[in-house]
């Protein structure tokens, strides 16, 4: 495998979307790399995404490859559900989140080590020999699964957060 082409590949790709994202009013920059070996990372504006029609941000970059001889690469989705944290709902929030993943079937919400941020992760594992179309097509289906499973289950943490709900609602809506 030869890196350049394969970064090559992922560049038209994402530069691709974007532009698509555009032509259809969704806001979309393709960001460079801030550090050396950091990734190039779309940024898209989710709009009316939850019960509520909230904004999210959404992130979705392809990790660095680790060796030329590495057979799968790994592409990222990072959306941000919330960017600030009420302390005293974390512990809530953190049940909910775990019993809400245990139903999500991609992906999961995370909080970041400094509980900041309430985000959705998905990492899709991708040949690395897919042609630019396939991989295309592969990276659109991750981004639509993102924002889907971010948008599925979004209002119940968003409502725990905002002390709207309880964890015995949650569980409640589960079933």
């Amino acid at each position: 495998m030869n890196i350049e082409e394969l970064m090559n590949k992922r560049h038209n790709v994402l530069e691709k979307i974007g532009g698509e994202m555009q032509e259809h009013l969704i806001a979309a920059q393709l960001a460079a790399p801030e550090e050396q070996d950091a990734p190039e990372v779309l940024n898209v504006v989710l709009d009316g995404i939850g019960f509520g029609g909230e904004e999210a941000i959404g992130e979705f970059c392809f990790l660095p490859v680790s060796s030329e001889e590495a057979e799968v690469q790994y592409f990222t989705a990072v959306i941000t559900i919330a960017d600030e944290l009420d302390t005293e709902r974390i512990g809530e929030l953190f049940e909910a989140m775990s019993y809400i993943n245990f139903k999500v079937p991609a992906g999961s919400y995370s909080i970041d080590k400094d509980r900041s941020f309430l985000v959705y992760k998905l990492t899709t594992p991708l040949s690395i020999g897919l042609s630019e179309d396939a991989l295309y097509e592969q990276v659109n289906i991750s981004m639509g699964t993102a924002t889907a499973m971010a948008d599925l289950y979004m209002d119940l943490l968003l409502r725990i957060l905002e002390n709207e709900i309880t964890l015995q609602d949650v569980i409640t809506a589960l079933n």
